[in-house]
């Protein structure tokens, strides 16, 4: 009997070796070259969002109005430079 990660129906060796070292290769350039961030979407509140997310490449869109936001905002996420007066302040 073989084996069903190393022959497939036809006998060829589909698990080998160097599939084996080429994605902890893969696995290890990820580690060290990328970052995964994921998030939710609530959809009462994000319906907008959702439906034009769906069927697009998120990944670009996102990808983009992040970097447009850097662009407007260079300092990056912070207080409001101009916050509005407080209610009864002198």
């Amino acid at each position: 009997m073989t084996n069903s990660t190393t022959a497939g129906y036809n006998g060829r060796i589909t698990g080998s070796r160097r599939s084996d070292k080429v994605r902890e290769s893969e696995r290890q350039w990820k580690k060290e070259n990328t970052v995964m961030y994921g998030f939710r979407l609530q959809r009462s509140t994000d319906a907008a969002l959702i439906e034009y997310l769906d069927g697009q490449p998120k990944q670009t869109i996102i990808k983009a109005a992040l970097r447009e936001y850097i662009e407007r905002h260079p300092a990056g996420p912070g207080p409001d430079p101009d916050p509005a007066p407080e209610a009864g302040g002198e």
